[in-house]
């Protein structure tokens, strides 16, 4: 009668009951089916009346074709690595090993782990277009080994660069294993998989053999490790005929459906969009307190979700309130093995979802959660389709500057530790190195750490700065803590900021009173700037620049100009002329010569610069001569286009009278909508 979830259960766990189930009662449940039924006596109920169907077990193929097809995921990562390459799929465990390491020893029990699983052993060719896999012998396989003792360098250069190096997916095996020698008794282990042969529920499955492997090999004895039912390539030979025809179009309906005109996430970019998506990625963190967590797993309880629901359904609001978008689509993995008998199989099982969910109406949280909910449990439902193909079904168009559907990820860690290692004398301990790839432009992961929460975002840093990203995280920390204290508050009234933060943004950036020294005016002030920084950039436009001496000197020409046609204190004159250099050298011009402007844009319509000039006392207008035919006769005309020979005669030292602070500056006309 215990509550499967109550007692630490989530998503991903109750995956793996159902597929027991399926083994050994012959049953199939829903996911849905444990939500409603969380406990073994409910459970009981609904297998004894069950009826339900089971789908066909993958099983070992009696007789593999020629030519072995690739799972749909391997085939999508074939294609990325033919037209971009992959180095973002590349998958590294590093280690660092304190202790006597026996390369011997380390060598034979990882070529027994390449032996084991065929998928490391794998290579991929083509036939017209066509990709097929080809399983290797494992005796090729060999330990890489480099004595760093005495060699200059970053260690964690070396490491990136190891991680790095391209995997052909053509000719090389698909685990690399490179042992670096720091000193006596120091190592770092990089283990390096390509994400067509491994997904994260094969880390485990990896560390777990190795130390088994390593331990046994010492020890003089055959590794006590079960036979694998299946390898990937009977996976990929059963998906490739269970999940097609009539029967993967009609799983397919729900997805058309349920992402039918989806548009791209509008997230503001702190840099332009490559044209073709980056994958250069960073990376930050910020904690979550226990006390936090614990009201959120309370609630997530109090609603009938898991923790993965509730802090997908806050990062869905954030995201919102980022964008401005109501209707928000993000993407998570799944573990995807639905079947007992890949459960152990190091291989590319993983899918991803497209969550899609509608926030409009501004709904309480509490609403919210249970939108995210029944959405996600459906979507559960549905996770054995091939995200390529939902791809395929729903993506008309692609756009090679972002990824379709979605372009940001949830990721909560439930699965992927390695869990305690155990090689003797030899005590390991994770090696952090600096390497950040992103697939996305942000990836959100969320995993335990203590009592509370690490959360990182993995980010492309092609768009997004350090700061912008921390910023984001903090607000993701602050929505949380604000869901907990009132879960039905509407979600865009629940805070994103700390007090800190909130009192800097309505007190500290708010305080723009300062001190104007007495009789100083706008062109003084300008000027004593220019002395200062004379060679500094002031203006840039259409790839040149202005520096603040020239800007000045120029202005200066053209207001000893002005002065000597008569204009000075209390003339107004119209400045016409498009966005350029010569916009703010008129512009300061006209003020240094003691008048006032009034800007006239040269794509206003006929009448409405006819009604500017006739309404006000304009008798002089600085503009260029392409503009002439827009201005009505009356005022006088400044071509500083045709006029410039002249004007560059006139001294570019400051004027001999500049204006007082009590002068006119400029009149503009506006609609009011400016207020």
């Amino acid at each position: 009668h215990d509550n499967f979830f109550e007692l630490g259960g989530h998503s991903l766990t109750a995956i793996r009951v159902i597929s027991a189930i399926k083994k050994d009662f012959q049953v199939s449940l829903s996911i849905a089916d444990f939500f409603q039924h969380p406990t073994i006596s409910e459970l009981s109920e609904v297998l004894s009346g069950s009826s339900k169907s089971v789908s066909v077990a993958v099983s070992k193929v009696a007789e593999r074709p020629r030519r072995i097809p690739l799972s749909y995921t391997q085939e999508r990562l074939w294609f990325i690595d033919r037209l971009q390459g992959s180095l973002q799929y590349h998958q590294p465990i590093v280690l660092r090993c304190a202790g006597a390491v026996d390369r011997s020893l380390l060598e034979g029990a990882i070529r027994g782990i390449v032996s084991r699983h065929e998928v490391l052993r794998t290579v991929y060719g083509s036939d017209e277009g066509v990709a097929y896999q080809e399983v290797m012998s494992p005796e090729g396989w060999s330990l890489s080994f480099e004595d760093l003792v005495g060699v200059s360098g970053s260690l964690d250069s070396k490491v990136s660069d190891i991680i790095s190096s391209p995997f052909d997916l053509g000719r090389d095996y698909m685990l690399r294993c490179h042992l670096l020698r720091l000193g006596p008794g120091d190592h770092v282990l990089v283990l390096t998989t390509h994400h067509i042969a491994s997904d994260g529920w094969s880390f485990p499955i990896l560390a777990g053999e190795l130390a088994a492997m390593y331990r046994s090999l010492a020890s003089g004895v055959s590794p006590d490790l079960p036979e694998l039912p299946v390898q990937y390539a009977d996976y990929a030979i059963w998906q490739r005929s269970v999940m097609s025809g009539a029967l993967l179009e009609a799983k397919l309906g729900y997805w058309t459906g349920q992402l039918d005109g989806v548009a791209p996430l509008g997230l503001a970019t702190d840099h332009v969009r490559p044209v073709v998506q980056s994958t250069v990625g960073d990376t930050v963190s910020v904690d979550l307190d226990g006390d936090t967590v614990g009201s959120l797993v309370s609630l997530s309880g109090s609603s009938g979700c898991t923790l993965f629901m509730t802090l997908l359904a806050a990062f869905k609001v954030l995201v919102s309130r980022y964008s401005g978008q109501d209707d928000i689509c993000i993407g998570t993995p799944v573990a995807n093995r639905t079947s007992s008998e890949i459960e152990p199989l190091i291989g590319a099982f993983i899918n991803m979802l497209a969550l899609r969910t509608d926030l409009g109406g501004n709904p309480g949280f509490d609403v919210l959660l249970e939108r995210v909910r029944s959405m996600t449990l459906q979507a559960y439902d549905h996770q054995d389709v091939p995200f390529e193909k939902v791809v395929e079904s729903v993506v008309k168009e692609r756009d090679m500057s972002r990824s379709p559907l979605f372009q940001v990820m949830f990721v909560l860690q439930e699965n992927g530790d390695l869990g305690p290692l155990d090689l003797g004398d030899i005590e390991l301990s994770p090696y952090v190195h600096g390497r950040v790839t992103s697939q996305y432009d942000m990836t959100l992961r969320v995993s335990r750490s203590g009592d509370g929460l690490r959360i990182n975002s993995d980010y492309c840093s092609a768009l997004f700065d350090p700061g912008t990203m921390t910023r984001f995280l903090r607000h993701y920390v602050g929505l949380l803590r604000s869901i907990v204290a009132a879960p039905s508050t509407p979600i865009l009234e629940l805070e994103l900021q700390g007090a800190e933060e909130r009192s800097r943004l309505l007190k500290g950036l708010n305080a723009t009173d300062i001190s104007i020294p007495s009789g100083r005016t706008f062109v003084d002030l300008f000027m004593d700037r220019a002395a200062l920084f004379a060679d500094s950039p002031a203006v840039h436009f259409g790839g040149s620049c202005l520096s603040y001496g020239e800007l000045d000197e120029e202005s200066n020409r053209l207001a000893r100009y002005l002065s000597a046609k008569g204009v000075g204190d209390g003339s107004i004159v119209g400045l016409c002329v498009e966005r350029s250099f010569d916009m703010l050298i008129g512009l300061l011009g006209i003020l240094k010569s003691g008048a006032a402007y009034v800007p006239i844009d040269p794509s206003y319509p006929k009448d409405r610069i006819a009604h500017m000039i006739g309404d006000g006392p304009l008798e002089w207008i600085v503009t260029h001569s392409a503009h002439r035919g827009q201005l009505v006769s009356g005022p006088r005309l400044v071509l500083l286009d045709k006029e410039s020979k002249a004007i560059g005669l006139e001294s570019p030292s400051r004027p001999d009278v500049l204006p007082g602070p009590d002068a006119l500056a400029y009149v503009i006309y506006t609609s009011g909508s400016t207020g």
